[in-house]
Formats: structure tokens, sequence, C-alpha cells
């Protein structure tokens, strides 16, 4: 065989191979035209990338913020009236004739008046001609329900208490809760029950 007829066949079968290579690409590629302007991947679906429909707006969390330290507050005010209501109301004696029941007033509401008032006439009735006398410090406050629609509140105060006969020395020290109940009276809650434990 000659040298040229060689290379001549060498160039043949080159041109040949990329020609079907082209007809084959060009094959491909028209099968694929129409199809690949209707493609959609769909991502697979889990909990961590779909996106909610609304995301939530920068003055979201600000908003939640503001009702969390209103709501704190609103406790904080709560438990500061129920620790003094809880100390005053448990701390008199024989020689202060009550006066603690009169010092609470600007706390309580028209029922709880009344009933101290009640209260504090019953015991000076009774009120043996000794010393009698009872302190007490709030210790803890325990806040069950909060309706601010409704004008609404609940609270117990755990207390220790300190009672004295006769005279002061060796008082007898106990532990005993207060049950509150609170009432938003025009723009101030006030203690509408009390009771002791």
């Amino acid at each position: 065989m000659q040298p040229m007829q060689r290379n001549t066949k060498i160039t043949i079968a080159i041109v040949s191979a990329v020609v079907l290579l082209a007809v084959i690409i060009f094959i491909v590629w028209w099968l694929n035209r129409g199809t690949s302007e209707s493609l959609v991947v769909t991502p697979p679906t889990n909990e961590s990338n779909i996106v909610p429909p609304v995301l939530p707006s920068a003055s979201a969390g600000a908003t939640e913020e503001v009702m969390n330290a209103e709501e704190q507050n609103l406790q904080s005010v709560l438990t500061a009236i129920a620790f003094t209501f809880a100390e005053r109301f448990g701390s008199y004696s024989t020689e202060s004739n009550f006066s603690n029941l009169t010092a609470l007033e600007s706390l309580m509401t028209v029922k709880m008046k009344t009933v101290a008032e009640t209260f504090k006439n019953t015991q000076q009735a009774t009120t043996p001609g000794t010393f009698y006398g009872v302190s007490t410090q709030a210790l803890s406050a325990t806040i069950h329900t909060i309706d601010q629609l409704a004008g609404r509140a609940s609270l117990t105060v755990s207390t220790q208490r300190q009672e004295s006969r006769g005279d002061t020395t060796n008082p007898r020290v106990f532990y005993q809760d207060l049950d509150l109940e609170l009432a938003l009276v025009g723009d101030q809650w006030k203690i509408d029950t009390a009771s002791w434990k």
C-alpha cells in the first residue's frame, strides 16, 4: 500500500468520524430542543426549605418584645401590690388598733374594704386585754391568672409570720399562704378578696 493511499484513508476516517459525531450531536440537540423549554425542576420539599407564605416583618419581633415587656411589667406591678398588701394585712397588734387595715384602704376595692372593716370590728370586740400581735414578711408570690380584658388576676403570697401573746419575746414562727384576687378599678389594680390558707 502506498503512503499516499494510506494518508487518504486516515483522513477519510477522521473526517467520517467528525461528521458522524456532528450528526449525533445535532440529533440529540434536535430531540431535546422541544422539551428543554418546558423542563421544570422541582426541588425536594422538607421543613427546612419551605418558605412561609408571609415573611414576618422587622416590626413583628419588636411588637412581641413590647408585649413581653408589658406582660413582665404587669407581673412586677401585681407582685409588688401583693407583697405590700400581704405584709401590712398580716401585721397587726392590739396596741395598733388594726391601723394596718386603714393604711391599706387605697389598695382595696369597695368589697374588700367592707370585709376588712367587719374583720376589724370583730377582732376589736373579741381581743383579750393582754397584748397580741402578728408580724408578716412576704417571701414569694405565685401568679395564677391574669386576664386584663376582664380586669382580674389571682396570686398566692407565701409568708413567714411571727405571733406574740402577752409580750414580744419568744414569738411563735409559722409559714402561711395568702390567696389574693385582684380587680382592675379604673387604671389601678386593687385587692378584691384575701384569704389565709
